[in-house]
């Protein structure tokens, strides 16, 4: 039964039943919607088959590349900053530091020079791009374009240092100092604004988010600083932990102390004819991937007596306060003798691959500062005795590289 007020709406006679003719009408009219409504559609999937199928959308393919903020595409003429991932060096096993007892190596400046050495390498032009030969990276060099960069370079790693962005503007150095059209009196400059940013980056106690040469560590009872440097696989020796962290007394150390850790590996190159070596980062077997630190003065082998060639440190050789014998006159100096010609330490030298016939040299201090920059030694590589030191905590046995150019 229908309420009062929805009679109206039901019975447009007024009665209580439908009206037969409002009943057909009604019908006719829903056929008609309902044959609307199929040809809507019929004809709306035409259109649209038209537009999606025949006619594809101007807005590119599915696939396309997708470019974010994360990875901008690389202007053109910028220089490429060289990657470094030490995620991925195989470091070898476990380095042991050097025993606080001494251990004499073999061979130690023994003289023994190698047949036909060339002669002495002029200096080059400083306003030339340097020969291939005095590349540490020849790889790199060969494909680097002949485009002299660096004045560039220099400016934009300003402009980093001054946005407090020390490790981006190293990165822009570096590459400059591997593109083969950097002239030499460029590489100077280069040499020593990296080795500015390094001594804050690496070797002060600062700790620098994104730095991959170092890492935060914080004490457990119980640690030493050379069980730290061998349980976290450190390819540096432990006292390096002691000079950048301004240890005075390692034995000093306390818990839940947090340190700054130098991993390496590093490696030397020395350049014979500018009595100077370099010291880089990065893995052994890509030197693509090595990044300048800073240079030391070298003394060399009277005659030209220092051999080119690839070396490593050789296991078990590295020394602090050796003995040495005089092997020309057998003059005798003891470990605490203060005229020991070879002063506080002694890194020895292993030839590697096609050199490796070449034996009895190494790298040490020296009594005579004043034979720094001449050809004075036995045939090894004279350093001051405060450059030698950190050379002996930077290098590691079996791991670092030593290469020597003309």
């Amino acid at each position: 039964m229908s309420l009062p007020s929805q009679i109206g709406r039901l019975n447009p006679a007024g009665s209580g039943g439908r009206s037969r003719t409002y009943m057909i009408s009604k019908r006719r009219r829903g056929k008609r919607r309902s044959l609307a409504l199929m040809l809507l559609t019929i004809v709306g999937g035409g259109i649209a088959a038209y537009v999606w199928v025949i006619k594809p959308p101007a807005s590119g393919p599915a696939d396309a590349a997708v470019v974010t903020l994360d990875d901008p595409p690389a202007e053109q003429g910028d220089p490429a900053p060289l990657a470094f991932n030490y995620e991925e060096v195989e470091h070898a096993p476990r380095i042991e530091p050097a025993d606080v007892e001494l251990r004499m190596g073999a061979g130690i400046e023994t003289g023994d020079k190698p047949a036909d050495q060339p002669a002495q390498a002029t200096t080059a032009d400083p306003t030339q791009p340097t020969p291939d030969i005095d590349l540490p990276v020849q790889e790199a060099a060969r494909q680097a374009p002949v485009q002299n960069r660096a004045p560039s370079a220099i400016e934009q790693a300003d402009r980093e240092l001054a946005n407090n962005n020390p490790i981006g503007a190293r990165a822009l150095l570096n590459a400059a100092l591997l593109d083969r059209a950097t002239n030499a009196s460029q590489r100077t400059q280069i040499r020593t604004m990296m080795a500015d940013i390094n001594a804050d980056l690496v070797f002060s106690a600062r700790l620098y988010p994104g730095e991959p040469l170092t890492e935060a560590y914080k004490i457990k009872g119980g640690d030493a600083l050379s069980t730290i440097a061998s349980r976290q696989g450190l390819a540096t020796d432990w006292r390096l932990i002691q000079r950048v962290n301004r240890i005075s007394n390692p034995s000093a150390i306390r818990e839940n102390q947090t340190i700054k850790l130098v991993r390496g590996p590093f490696h030397a190159i020395v350049y014979k004819s500018e009595y100077r070596m370099d010291i880089f980062a990065g893995p052994p077997e890509d030197r693509t991937r090595w990044l300048y630190i800073r240079s030391f003065p070298v003394g060399l082998g009277e005659d030209n007596g220092t051999p080119n060639g690839e070396f490593v440190i050789r296991p078990n050789s590295k020394l602090i306060n050796p003995h040495w014998v005089n092997p020309r006159t057998g003059e005798r100096f003891s470990a605490d003798n203060p005229d020991n010609p070879i002063g506080e330490h002694w890194l020895g030298l292993e030839g590697v691959g096609n050199d490796a016939a070449l034996v009895g040299y190494g790298i040490h201090g020296t009594t005579e500062p004043a034979s720094i920059g001449q050809q004075r030694s036995m045939g090894c590589i004279r350093m001051r005795a405060e450059d030698v030191a950190l050379a002996y905590e930077l290098l590691a046995e079996g791991i670092s590289r030593v290469t020597i150019y003309r």
